[in-house]
């Protein structure tokens, strides 16, 4: 709940009324991926440096995109308050993985090959991270709204 009063009402101490915990419902969408090939060898393995310990042929990155509806209901309290209460919150969650297959490599289906391939068991491995987190994630979008109506100044 937020809740908005006008100066003078804020000296009456008037809170949001408690209400029923939103609906939260988590939506983890099928990873999107892309391969890369328009950095060098060179930037592949400089961008890597002191994060691999053994040869670099390509990368990998994996990148959580997220979109959040919460659909409020306003309701007036005391003469000029309103308190907005979330019914739902929605939050979408995707993985963007990239591969980083260096441009060297393009002209040899056998080294593109070891690179994609390789590069791909790590996004495979991301590809879980959402649904392993999900518990964690619903918990702390709840602790966030609860957070959020107990205290407007949050």
């Amino acid at each position: 709940m937020l809740a908005v009063f006008p100066v003078q009402l804020r000296s009456a101490n008037l809170e949001c009324p408690a209400s029923a915990p939103p609906k939260i419902q988590i939506r983890c969408g099928p990873p999107t991926d892309q391969i890369d090939s328009t950095k060098s060898l060179q930037q592949v393995r400089a961008a890597a440096k002191g994060r691999h310990p053994s040869s670099v042929v390509g990368a990998y990155l994996g990148a959580v995109q997220y979109r959040i509806q919460i659909d409020d209901s306003v309701r007036r309290i005391g003469r000029g308050g309103l308190c907005a209460t979330p019914k739902h919150v929605k939050l979408k969650l995707a993985l963007v993985r990239i591969i980083y297959i260096p441009r060297e490599f393009t002209d040899d289906p056998c080294l593109t090959a070891l690179a994609r391939d390789h590069e791909a068991k790590h996004a495979d491995a991301d590809a879980k991270a959402p649904d392993i987190a999900r518990p964690a994630i619903e918990s702390a979008v709840r602790e966030a709204v609860r957070r959020a109506t107990m205290d407007p100044n949050a």
